[in-house]
């Protein structure tokens, strides 16, 4: 095995255990749902444009392009391997059956696969300091990926254990490592 499957192997086992060691304040990620055929998509829709990205919820309240700003950037930070950027406006994407959906404050009952046929799930405010994020990537409204997570005692988007949260999701998402 070379150098680089055995560091990426090494990756992939040890970073979930050591994000989860943080605290008790999360976050903490659950994949739920792996398609296959995840990256090929993503890269596919990030080659000449940014990918849609669907946000639906804002555990903060206030301005939600604050917090779509804030969620784009922390998306776009979150993976080393290939440059990707992220819109909320259907026009800039390249294909808009391509896509993530992210709900704040979702019922963990939620079915990925009807969120990617556009039933999406009644998004509830959030109650206390826990923040819920659940994620889906779909094409052709069909589910890719599925994924869940959660963060307590965040200040806003631009905090940093918000902003893990939402790179860990990336990343687990697209079934990327780093």
């Amino acid at each position: 095995m070379s150098f680089k499957k055995l560091a990426a192997l090494g990756a992939a086992l040890f970073s979930p255990l050591l994000s989860a060691c943080d605290d008790a304040n999360g976050p903490a990620v659950v994949n739920t749902y792996d398609h296959g055929g995840v990256w090929e998509n993503v890269v596919y829709a990030g080659k000449d444009s940014p990918i849609l990205v669907n946000i639906h919820g804002n555990p903060f309240g206030g301005d939600a392009n604050l917090l779509a700003d804030n969620v784009l950037l922390h998306m776009s930070n979150a993976i080393s391997q290939r440059v990707l950027h992220y819109t909320t406006n259907p026009a800039e994407a390249k294909s808009t059956s391509i896509k993530v959906i992210l709900l704040f404050g979702a019922d963990k009952t939620a079915n990925g696969r009807k969120i990617c046929e556009g039933k999406l799930p009644e998004v509830k405010p959030i109650e206390g300091d826990k923040i819920t994020l659940r994620a889906v990537f779909c094409s052709d409204e069909q589910l890719m990926s599925d994924v869940e997570g959660w963060v307590k005692n965040v200040t806003g988007p631009d905090d940093k254990r918000f902003k893990v949260l939402v790179g860990d999701i990336t990343r687990q998402l697209f079934r990327v490592n780093a």
